[in-house]
């Protein structure tokens, strides 16, 4: 990133901000919430989206949600166990990007 920054001429005191901005951001996972979190990033690409056509002819992007035989696949896939936890916290997840994804916050 910071090669990135030079190259287009960012003055190196804002380049050490960023790098200091992009410090701060890590996270850690807990262990029990790992299996989660790789199969939600495996399932990026198993998002279900309707675009709909206002009268006007304005359109809209609505997300559905994961296409849950994909999930099934992926877990398959990445040899998780599919059991109650993980659909809940995967649910979860789903839930709260579905939010991000149609601007309901």
């Amino acid at each position: 990133m910071q090669d990135d920054l030079r190259a287009f001429g960012v003055d190196e005191g804002q380049i050490a901000e960023a790098a200091a901005r992009r410090a701060e951001q890590r996270f850690v996972v807990w262990p029990e919430n790992r299996p989660a979190l790789e199969l939600f990033l495996a399932c990026r690409t198993a998002w279900r989206r309707q675009i709909l056509v206002g009268p006007s002819g304005k359109t809209l992007d609505v997300w559905d949600g994961l296409d849950w035989s994909q999930v099934e696949s992926l877990a398959r896939i990445l040899d998780l166990p599919l059991d109650r936890r993980l659909l809940a916290d995967l649910r979860d997840m789903e839930g709260a990007a579905m939010e991000v994804l149609n601007n309901r916050r």
